[in-house]
């Protein structure tokens, strides 16, 4: 008996968040005997509003990006939803984080003073 396999968007996220180039470029393809000929969409939005190009590029990973551009993926995809902030490209989402980034290493250095950051005696957490 034969059953329909479909790689659907959030596997291929998946893949992306854990930066398995090999894994996703296997899905891209669809070569493997395994997968039937079906392959990945690199352009399919996810149920969550993101397409797989936004969630490399909040990774900064840019030799999935060059995978992804390689089979087709569109820069100009934007997100939508109410799962996620509406119409950001990718490069909106990476600066996005770019600006978090930052915004974190120049506010938290460890041998900074800040009022809002209070730091406790080992002890008193412990007791």
């Amino acid at each position: 008996m034969y059953w329909s396999h479909r790689i659907t968007s959030q596997t291929l996220t998946l893949m992306i968040s854990y930066n398995a180039l090999r894994c996703a470029k296997t899905v891209l393809e669809g070569k493997a005997p395994e997968l039937y000929d079906y392959c990945a969409n690199p352009n399919c939005m996810s149920p969550y509003g993101y397409f797989p190009i936004h969630e490399a590029a909040e990774r900064f990973s840019v030799d999935m990006i060059k995978l992804l551009f390689l089979y087709d993926a569109s820069a100009n995809v934007r997100t939508a939803g109410d799962a996620v902030i509406e119409d950001l490209l990718p490069l909106h989402v990476a600066v996005e984080n770019t600006c978090m980034d930052k915004y974190l290493e120049d506010n938290l250095f460890p041998t900074q003073n800040h009022q809002d950051y209070i730091q406790a005696h080992p002890s008193a957490v412990l007791a």
